[in-house]
């Protein structure tokens, strides 16, 4: 399991879909390096499980809203993301996303899916907080070794 997740105090359920927030959790047991194709693959499928996840608590149109969201935000140091702009798709149509990965490299790929995934915990802990956002979605996110940890003072 990579550094930077930690396993939740309540797992998810056997019936509520496993989702990641790193590319190791993404590509999984992909052995070598995986290209940008499975790389895109498996990101459809996590955000697929974040959908399904959250759509209960948030709806379908705000987990589209927070994803456009964090494609806005990861943009600027990923352009390949440009490409992934759903337009006037569906809620939950990630076939955009799906190409854009898919046309780029692995390591590419792997580092927008990486910053894409922080964006969207980072604005949905900024919404509903972290421990909601953990236990809706199963696992919990360590902060960066260099940041501050948050500390939660409500009763």
């Amino acid at each position: 399991m990579p550094d930077d997740l930690q396993p939740s105090a309540s797992p998810a359920r056997p019936s509520e879909p496993s989702t990641a927030t790193s590319v190791g959790d993404v590509v999984g047991d992909v052995v070598g390096e995986p290209d940008g194709t499975t790389v895109a693959v498996c990101t459809v499928i996590t955000w697929q499980a974040l959908q399904a996840a959250l759509s209960p608590v948030i709806g379908h149109g705000g987990v589209w809203a927070l994803y456009r969201r964090s494609l806005h935000l990861a943009r600027p140091l990923h352009p390949c993301l440009d490409a992934a702009d759903p337009g006037d798709a569906n809620a939950g149509d990630f076939s955009a996303l799906d190409s854009a990965l898919s046309s780029e490299t692995g390591p590419v790929a792997a580092a927008a899916t990486e910053a894409l995934l922080q964006s969207f915990w980072e604005l949905l802990t900024g919404l509903i907080g972290n421990a909601l956002t953990e236990r809706l979605i199963g696992f919990s996110r360590a902060p960066p070794s260099d940041a501050p940890v948050a500390q939660d003072n409500t009763p």
